[in-house]
């Protein structure tokens, strides 16, 4: 896939933004929310297109594993990477293996969240 549309749930603005901009860099159209109430909100729009959800698993409102574990019932095929800086929630995400296509252990690099990215959407 070229070109997808994102949306990434993130409460740290410092990571928001490199994460956006990471994501930016190969072209993707990168949606960004605070909140995973926010996120939820845009995912159960009708009008909602995205290809892709990057989400922090510590984020407030409903958290990444929640968000996963709705969108699992809600709506399959959507590809979702969780990202997290604690190594206990990981295991939070064992049961969403279909759903969670990648878990992405803070800190990581610009180049580690494109190739989770790249690996989630799968050949272009």
């Amino acid at each position: 896939m070229d070109r997808a549309r994102i949306l990434l749930a993130e409460d740290d603005q410092a990571m928001r933004e490199f994460v956006h901009r990471a994501l930016e860099m190969d072209g993707h159209e990168v949606t960004t929310v605070h909140d995973g109430g926010e996120a939820m909100e845009r995912l159960k729009s009708p009008l909602h297109d995205y290809d892709l959800l990057v989400t922090d698993i510590c984020i407030p409102v409903l958290d990444g594993v929640e968000i996963a574990r709705e969108l699992a019932r809600q709506d399959p095929a959507l590809p979702i990477i969780l990202i997290t800086g604690h190594v206990s929630q990981r295991d939070r995400a064992v049961e969403l293996k279909g759903a969670v296509k990648g878990i992405v252990q803070k800190p990581f690099t610009l180049e580690q969240i494109r190739a989770q990215v790249r690996g989630a959407l799968g050949p272009g």
